[in-house]
């Protein structure tokens, strides 16, 4: 339709997608699916950006992690639908694991990618601290420092940086 032009396997915006006013659609949408508020406001704040993104003038990580208000994909990651019950899953099998493994086993567990912690809050809430050795890793230090303050009361969580397309070996790993 115009909008988008092909150059070798990359893309060029040639002119904006206009739309109308979107905001009666929108607050329509959220009153329908207001159990999805996180997802949706998500891909709205995305796709609102596209443009932007496709031309190079907008950072789409900045997007979704912006450095200014974590709140949202926190929620997100934590306990919006879908992962609430990923979370809750993963917290059952830690539980599980951590106390059928023998008391004189450590358990030793290497979360990566774990960015906001999402996952983490729920996991660590499932172990005892006196038989687990827990590493936090993510590739960007804004998440772990973050991590650090947030999950500074369990004594047995160790916080790394870790690249996994390099050579963990290499990271200290």
């Amino acid at each position: 339709d115009g909008i988008l032009r092909r150059i070798g396997v990359e893309w060029e915006v040639q002119r904006d997608l206009r739309t109308s006013d979107t905001s009666g659609a929108w607050a329509k949408t959220l009153e329908k699916g207001s159990a999805f508020f996180a997802e949706l406001s998500m891909l709205r704040q995305c796709g609102e950006n596209l443009a932007g993104v496709l031309r190079g003038e907008i950072n789409p990580l900045e997007l979704i992690f912006p450095e200014t208000d974590m709140s949202l994909p926190e929620f997100l990651y934590r306990d919006s639908g879908a992962m609430r019950n990923f979370n809750l899953l993963a917290q059952l099998v830690t539980h599980r694991m951590s106390t059928e493994m023998p008391r004189s086993r450590k358990v030793r567990i290497l979360e990566i990618g774990a960015g906001t912690g999402g996952t983490t809050g729920y996991v660590l809430s499932a172990l005892s601290a006196d038989n687990v050795e827990y590493v936090f890793s993510d590739v960007s230090p804004l998440f772990l420092a973050a991590a650090e303050r947030k999950f500074a009361r369990h004594s047995f969580v160790t916080f790394k940086t870790l690249d996994i397309e390099k050579d963990p070996r290499g990271q200290g790993f």
